[in-house]
């Protein structure tokens, strides 16, 4: 090829053939960045696109643990919120979380698992239909539940009724937090094996 052939290819054709290879190599630097394993004892990280997953609002951060029973156990979730004060306590409220503080972040102890409200000051989306769809809590008393809830002006998803697998002796229903985050209420779940 002469140079007067190259020199007559129009500018823009080579600002485009510049700006492809430029998306090729950012795509291949995230795609051999994303597989990289982490320091620390963390096996695998909820959001490899931003350091704090300020899009979504909850993260799961799982840890290897070799003096555990079961292969898998959750000691917890980490919730981005806007005001950590009122999200805890409504979790207090229904489903009994000891509320704490650690640094900046504020623990809701719920028997077996622990949600972190993180504050943050970015946009929050709210966690239905993201990976981690919804939380689920586990109560001794769901007809009592339902009608505390209702009571203090609450309302539950779908069609509002109780979902019943009588052979399991199981309740269920869904609800959804002020925040966003869809929750499953179960009685009867412990026994389920």
């Amino acid at each position: 090829m002469d140079n007067a052939a190259v020199s007559n290819v129009p500018a823009w054709v080579w600002w485009t053939i510049v700006m492809v290879g430029a998306l090729v190599a950012l795509v291949t630097l995230l795609a051999t960045r994303k597989g990289r394993p982490l320091t620390g004892e963390h096996v695998f990280r909820a959001s490899r696109w931003s350091r704090g997953n300020r899009l979504l609002p909850a993260q799961v951060r799982i840890t290897e643990d070799r003096s555990i029973a079961t292969p898998l156990a959750a000691d917890g979730v980490i919730m981005n919120v806007a005001n950590a004060a009122d999200v805890s306590a409504w979790y207090a409220k229904w489903f009994g979380a000891k509320i704490s503080r650690s640094g900046k972040d504020t623990i809701g102890e719920i028997p077996g698992a622990r949600i972190v409200f993180r504050e943050t000051k970015d946009p929050i989306a709210p966690l239905r239909g993201h990976s981690l769809g919804l939380l689920g809590f586990e109560v001794t008393d769901i007809e009592g539940f339902v009608k505390r809830y209702q009571e203090s002006g609450g309302t539950f998803d779908g069609n509002g009724t109780i979902a019943r697998a009588q052979a399991a002796n199981l309740a269920v229903i869904q609800l959804t937090d002020p925040w966003g985050t869809s929750i499953e209420v179960s009685q009867g779940l412990a026994a389920v094996k």
